[in-house]
């Protein structure tokens, strides 16, 4: 069943001074990046940049077929997206199946960003791999696209305080995934582009809180 997620949600109640701490402890200890393969248009710093600013985030398929691991994958990346990236997330939905370029540039989305994800619990570790792509909603064509995969394991001191808060938040279950997911993320985040924003859309950003 579809879940979808607007952007004026409860975010996860870390003080932002925390998890801004948490975030940068995260990049300094990953290590050997897990980036596979990435893809950026050639042209994108005088077109994209400007016009794909609103976006729709997806999860699909859910992890493990999970609605919770779904939800966690949403928030981690809306979250970080919102924290590092000057995006205005519009929409976000972990669901079943992606669905089609129709399904989800509604009015007002500029831009899909789809991850399709995959998690398996090893023991005390969890291994997790993401293709992730932006389709522009205009035409279709992808802005960008990147392949990601690593094992971590599931207890991360650094990461403690964020894992509790999404256990509070979506349950028990989700803890040994956590960790690894963001570590994950964080880093295909990262090597998401960032568009330009006018002062316009800044207030705009400020004033949904993401």
């Amino acid at each position: 069943m579809k879940q979808t997620h607007k952007t004026q949600r409860q975010a996860v109640t870390v003080p932002a001074r925390w998890l801004w701490s948490l975030l940068l402890l995260a990049g300094i200890t990953m290590g050997c990046s897990p980036i596979q393969r990435s893809y950026l248009r050639n042209d994108y710093a005088k077109v994209d940049r400007f016009k794909v600013k609103r976006l729709k985030v997806t999860v699909a398929p859910l992890p493990q077929q999970r609605a919770d691991l779904g939800k966690l994958w949403v928030e981690i990346t809306s979250t970080h997206i919102s924290q590092k990236k000057n995006f205005l997330l519009k929409e976000t939905a972990s669901l079943k199946a992606a669905g089609v370029l129709q399904d989800h540039c509604q009015k007002g989305i500029e831009g899909w960003l789809h991850l399709q994800p995959t998690v398996t619990q090893k023991g005390a570790e969890v291994e997790a791999a993401v293709v992730a792509t932006l389709v522009r909603c205009r035409d279709g064509k992808t802005v960008w696209s990147t392949t990601a995969k690593g094992t971590w394991a599931s207890k991360d001191d650094h990461l403690k305080v964020l894992t509790q808060s999404y256990v509070q938040k979506l349950g028990k279950p989700v803890e040994p995934f956590v960790a690894p997911s963001c570590r994950l993320l964080f880093v295909v985040i990262e090597n998401l582009p960032n568009p330009k924003l006018s002062e316009a859309d800044l207030l705009e950003k400020i004033q949904s809180g993401g």
